[in-house]
């Protein structure tokens, strides 16, 4: 994998990469969950476009902050920082499947992501879930948590998988809409190195 070469220009191109991505997961998350109460998180798209664009570290860096200030923008519980874990999951499996998102197998690659961040977040996001919230973390999920719980399932497994039918979904947006952001501004600022 080539190497972004760190100039002023490069260094300034990044920082407001994160902040744009940052923003935009921030946008996202209002519109969709709390706007249109449409029930997938839309929280990683951005994360997946910076990761993609300026690589792995600012795609961690967005991730947290975007958790960090999630809870002091809408005034939720500060426990939902905790969810950073995911966006960092994220960020590295992003970078792991798509070392090279301009080489030409990258829409192929779409799929394996897709299902690798689901797998990733559902799993973090589930025992999140249940150790910081007892399992209620105020999302369409508790619903089916609820069921699962029902029928005897243990918590953790009922927070792990009550998030797999909105994770399919969700994340599967994000590869898609992060990858259109990437090679939208890949073209807009011609970047030649990853």
């Amino acid at each position: 994998m080539a190497r972004l070469y760190h100039t002023e220009r490069s260094t300034a191109l990044i920082a407001a990469s994160i902040a744009f991505a940052v923003a935009g997961n921030l946008i996202c998350s209002f519109l969709f969950p709390l706007t249109l109460h449409v029930p997938i998180f839309m929280d990683s798209v951005f994360t997946v476009a910076v990761t993609l664009f300026a690589g792995v570290g600012p795609g961690v860096v967005t991730g947290i902050l975007y958790n960090a200030i999630w809870p002091l923008v809408t005034g939720e519980d500060a426990r939902q920082m905790f969810f950073a874990l995911c966006s960092v999951a994220t960020a590295l499996i992003t970078h792991g499947i798509m070392k090279n998102p301009r080489d030409s197998s990258k829409l192929i690659k779409l799929l394996p992501l897709s299902l690798s961040l689901c797998a990733a977040n559902c799993f973090i996001g589930g025992v999140i879930s249940t150790f910081a919230f007892r399992g209620v973390d105020h999302f369409p999920s508790d619903y089916i948590m609820e069921s699962l719980i029902m029928q005897d399932i243990p918590m953790a497994g009922a927070a792990i998988h009550a998030r797999i039918p909105l994770n399919l979904i969700d994340k599967a947006l994000a590869a898609i809409l992060g990858y259109g952001v990437f090679a939208f501004a890949n073209a807009k600022f011609k970047r030649k190195e990853y």
